[in-house]
C-alpha cells in the first residue's frame, strides 16, 4: 500500500501549533496515541448508537437534537479519519496530537451545548482529553488545552445566558475550569516524571547495548576459541578464534556440538560427570591439533568452553625450557665434559696397561662405555638447545623424503628395497628441513636397533587427513613393536629399554615437531611400530 506523505504548511503550523518540537518520539508514545484514537472512535460510536437507537436518549441532544445528530455524525467520520492517519498518511506525532486534541475539545463542547451545557456529564470527557494530552505531550501544551477548554466552556455559558436559550450555571462551569487546570497541573508533573524515567531508561539501555557490543567484540577477537552450549548440547555462541583454530565451513549457531565437534562433546560429557575444574587435553584425530579445553558452568545459559591450541602453548613452554636448558648446558659443558674427558682419557690409558687382569680390564671397559654414554647425553642436550635456531620454511615433503632415504640408506649401508614411499600428491609443508632429517633419523635408527633380526622394512606414507586440511606422514617398520604397557612412556626424556641408548631420541623428535608446529604421535598397529607426523596445515600442492 502506497503511503502519502503529507505535511501542513509551516505558516499554518505557527498559528495553530506554536509548540512543535523536533525531539524523537518513542514507540510507546505512538502506541498511546493509537490507543486514544481507537478509544475515541469507540466512544463516539457508543454516543451515536445511544442517541439514534433509544426512543428517549435522555440528556444527549436534549436541547438541540438535530444539531447533536449532525455534530456526532461529523465527529464519527473525523474519528475514523484519525484512525486512518496511522496507516495511510504520514504526519508527525505532535501535529497529529495538536489536530486531534483541538477537534476533541471543540466537538465535546458543542455536544455539551446541544445537550444543555454543564451538568450533562459530557464534561468528564474534557477532563479525560486534558489528562491524556498531558501524558502524550511535553512542555506547557497541556496548560494550553486546559485554558482552551475553560475558555470554550465559559463562552458556551455566556452564549446561553446572552440568548436565554437555557439555564446558565457559572458556578458549575467555574468548578469544571478549576478541575481542568488541576488535572493539567497534575499530569504536567506526572509527564515530566515519566519523561525523566524514559530518558534514564534510554540511557541505561544505550549503556547496556554498548557494554554488550564491547563484550561481543572482546569475545570475537580473543585468541582462544569460545563456545557456549546449552544443557541440550546446542551451540549458542562461538567466536572467530574457534573458526581460525578449527575451520568448520557452514557452522551456525543452534548446531549440535556432538555432530559438529564430537571430541569436544565427549570432553564436555566427561566434565559433567566429574565436574573437574582442571583443563582437559583433547586430541583431534588425523590432525596436528591438541586442544586444551576449560569448562565453566553459567547458570541459565549453559556451559562455556574456552579452547586453546596446546601446541602453541607447548611452543611457548618449549622456548622457556630451551632458554633455561641453554644456560644449564653451558655450565654442563664446563663442569661435566672436562672431568668426563679426563675420566675417559684416563680409562683409555689404563686399558692399555699390560698389568691389568681380565677382571680389571672388564671394569675399565665399563668405565669407558659409561663415559661415552654420558658424553652422548650431554651432546644431545646441547644439540636440543641449539634447535631453536632452526628456520621453518616451505618444502616439498615427498622430494625431501626421497633425499633422506638416499642419504640414510647410504650411511647405514641399507639396500634401497628396505624403503617404500607412497604418496598420491606432493604437498608443500612448513617445516625446517634439518629438523625433519633429524626426526626421521631418530625414528629409523630406533627401528634398526630394535629390529627382531628380520630384514628391515621401513615404509613412508604421505596422505591427507580426514579434515582435508592436515598433511600427515606415517613412518612404519616391520619390527616386533612396542609393548602396550610401555607406549605411554616412549616420549618421556631418558626413558629407554636399551643399555646403550640415552632415552632422548624420541623426546627430541617430539620437541622438534612442536617447534615446527607439528605433532608426533604413536599409532596402535597390529604389527610393527608406526609413528605419525601431523603437520600444521595443508599448503599448495607441488605437482611434478
Amino acid at each position: 500500500m502506497t503511503r502519502t506523505v503529507f505535511k501542513l504548511p509551516d505558516s499554518l503550523l505557527q498559528v495553530f501549533f506554536p509548540a512543535i518540537e523536533t525531539a524523537e518520539v518513542n514507540e510507546t508514545r505512538w502506541a498511546s496515541l493509537y490507543t486514544l484514537t481507537t478509544f475515541r472512535l469507540f466512544l463516539v460510536l457508543v454516543l451515536v448508537v445511544m442517541f439514534f437507537a433509544a426512543d428517549d436518549p435522555g440528556l444527549l441532544g436534549s436541547k438541540q437534537p438535530m444539531m447533536f445528530a449532525w455534530i456526532s455524525i461529523a465527529y464519527t467520520f473525523t474519528s475514523i479519519g484519525f484512525s486512518l492517519l496511522r496507516t495511510h498518511v504520514t504526519i508527525p506525532f505532535k501535529q497529529q496530537v495538536y489536530l486531534q486534541v483541538y477537534v476533541d475539545i471543540t466537538a465535546i463542547v458543542l455536544l455539551m451545548h446541544t445537550s444543555g451545557g454543564v451538568g450533562t456529564g459530557l464534561e468528564i470527557l474534557l477532563l479525560l482529553i486534558v489528562a491524556v494530552t498531558g501524558l502524550l505531550m511535553e512542555g506547557q501544551f497541556v496548560m494550553s488545552c486546559a485554558l482552551l477548554s475553560s475558555a470554550l466552556v465559559l463562552l458556551e455559558q455566556t452564549y446561553i445566558d446572552f440568548t436565554g436559550s437555557g439555564y446558565s450555571a457559572y458556578s458549575q462551569a467555574g468548578v469544571l475550569c478549576a478541575a481542568l487546570f488541576a488535572v493539567a497541573i497534575f499530569t504536567l508533573f506526572l509527564s515530566r516524571h515519566q519523561r525523566a524515567s524514559e530518558a534514564l531508561a534510554a540511557q541505561k539501555s544505550l549503556a547496556l547495548e554498548k557494554a554488550s557490543e564491547l563484550n561481543r567484540q572482546i569475545v570475537q577477537h580473543m585468541e582462544q576459541g569460545i563456545v557456549l552450549v546449552d544443557d541440550e548440547g546446542t551451540i549458542q555462541l562461538f567466536n572467530q578464534g574457534l573458526m581460525q583454530m578449527m575451520p568448520t565451513p557452514g557452522l551456525v549457531e543452534s548446531a549440535s556440538l556432538g555432530n559438529t565437534f564430537p571430541e569436544l562433546h565427549s570432553a564436555l560429557e566427561r566434565w559433567k560427570a566429574h565436574l573437574d575444574t582442571s583443563a582437559q587435553l583433547v586430541d583431534i584425530p588425523d590432525t596436528a591439533l591438541e586442544l586444551r579445553v576449560r569448562f565453566t558452568a553459567l547458570p541459565t545459559l549453559g556451559t562455556l568452553l574456552v579452547i586453546e591450541d596446546n601446541a602453541a602453548l607447548s611452543q611457548q613452554i618449549q622456548q622457556l625450557k630451551l632458554s633455561s636448558l641453554g644456560r644449564l648446558t653451558a655450565s654442563i659443558a664446563h663442569q661435566i665434559r672436562n672431568p668426563l674427558g679426563a675420566i675417559s682419557h684416563a680409562g683409555q690409558l689404563l686399558g692399555e696397561s699390560k698389568a691389568l687382569t681380565d677382571a680389571d680390564g672388564r671394569l675399565c671397559q665399563i668405565v669407558l662405555d659409561n663415559a661415552r654414554r654420558m658424553n652422548l647425553i650431554v651432546q644431545e642436550i646441547l644439540q636440543l638447545t641449539r634447535q631453536s635456531h632452526g628456520q621453518p620454511g616451505k618444502m616439498n615433503l615427498v622430494e625431501e623424503l626421497k633425499t633422506f632415504i638416499e642419504r640414510f640408506s647410504r650411511e647405514q649401508q641399507l639396500e634401497s628395497t628396505a624403503f617404500e614411499l607412497y604418496s598420491t600428491f606432493h604437498p608443500n609443508v612448513d617445516f625446517d628441513a634439518g629438523h625433519l632429517h633429524q626426526i626421521l633419523g631418530n625414528l629409523c635408527l630406533n627401528s634398526l636397533y630394535h629390529n627382531s633380526g628380520e630384514a628391515i622394512q621401513l615404509t613412508f606414507v604421505v596422505a591427507l587427513a580426514a579434515d582435508d586440511t592436515t598433511v600427515i606422514l606415517d613412518i612404519a617398520d616391520n619390527g616386533a613393536g612396542i609393548p602396550t604397557g610401555k607406549k605411554h612412556k616412549v616420549f618421556e626424556p631418558f626413558y629407554t629399554t636399551s643399555h646403550t641408548g640415552t632415552g632422548l631420541g624420541l623426546y627430541i623428535a617430539r620437541e622438534l615437531c612442536h617447534f615446527n608446529g607439528a605433532k608426533l604421535s604413536l599409532l596402535t598397529t597390529r604389527q610393527g611400530t608406526c609413528f605419525r607426523m601431523a603437520f600444521a596445515e595443508k599448503s599448495q600442492e607441488a605437482h611434478e
